[in-house]
C-alpha cells in the first residue's frame, strides 16, 4: 500500500519538510505536519505544522529511483539509458497513455513524466531507470 505523504518548502526558510498536508483554516495557510503529537489533546501541534509555500507541494509517487530515495511531483529524473543528459519532470494528473492492446491513445490520471518536448508517459517503475537529478523547486 502506497503511503500519502507530501514535501513542500517551509516559508520561514526554505528547506524542505516531509509529512502530511493540510490546510489550516484558521489562517488559509497550506502546512506539513512532520509529526503528530496526541499527548497535548490535539492531533499536532503548531510547531510540527510548519506554513509552506504552496507552489513547493508535492505528493509522494510511492516510487523510489535507483539511489533509494523517495520521488515526489516536481522532482527531475534521468535515466541511466540515456547519455544525452536529457531529463524528465514529474507530475500528477491527466495524461494521454497509448495503449497496445487497444491501439489508441487513452486519457489517464495519475504519476506520469513530460520531457522538454511535451511528451508524456505514466512514471512507471522508476527503481530500475530513474536517477533524481533536481526539483523544479530548486
Amino acid at each position: 500500500m502506497m503511503k500519502i505523504k507530501y514535501r513542500g518548502k517551509r516559508k520561514d526558510n526554505s528547506e524542505w519538510v516531509y509529512g502530511y498536508y493540510v490546510l489550516d483554516t484558521r489562517d488559509s495557510e497550506p502546512r506539513i505536519i512532520t509529526n503528530t503529537e496526541y499527548s497535548t489533546g490535539t492531533y499536532f501541534q503548531s510547531s510540527l505544522a510548519h506554513r509552506i509555500i504552496p507552489e513547493t507541494i508535492g505528493l509522494f509517487t510511492g516510487r523510489k529511483d535507483m539511489n533509494d530515495k523517495e520521488i515526489y511531483q516536481g522532482h527531475l529524473l534521468k535515466s541511466k539509458y540515456d547519455g544525452s543528459g536529457s531529463f524528465v519532470e514529474v507530475k500528477y494528473g491527466e495524461h494521454l497513455a497509448y495503449c497496445i492492446h487497444d491501439d489508441e491513445w487513452m486519457t489517464n490520471i495519475g504519476f506520469y513524466v513530460k520531457d522538454k518536448y511535451g511528451t508524456e508517459m505514466p512514471l512507471g517503475c522508476t527503481e530500475s531507470w530513474a536517477v533524481i537529478i533536481g526539483d523544479v523547486h530548486a
